[in-house]
């Protein structure tokens, strides 16, 4: 068991959520973790910048949690389906692929 975990982002509390409510097969979209594709957020809230350390930060949660839900006694399958993501530490798949294998 998992449990819940901190992350520092918004995506790190989506996959967390999933997981902790029984997903098995999630697909991250939206995680290119270098804001080089326009805007950073889409509220106010924050500044509209997020320096290349702060992408840093929130990918070391995703470093440190990505061997535990490989190691889950429930298998656990996360795809990042973010086309050019800094963010490598779960495997890469198309859109459209992996759309498709499950319509």
């Amino acid at each position: 068991d998992l449990g819940c975990c901190s992350g520092n982002s918004s995506g790190f509390a989506g996959l967390n959520l999933a997981i902790m409510c029984g997903c098995q097969d999630i697909a991250l979209i939206g995680y290119e973790m270098h804001g080089s594709n326009g805007p950073a957020r889409f509220h106010s809230g924050y500044p509209a910048e997020v320096w290349p350390s702060g992408y840093q930060n929130m990918m070391a949660f995703f470093e440190a949690i990505a061997p535990l839900i490989k190691k889950s006694e429930i298998p656990i399958r996360v795809v990042n389906l973010t086309p050019n993501s800094a963010m490598t530490c779960f495997p890469y798949e198309d859109f459209n692929e992996w759309i498709g294998a499950r319509v």
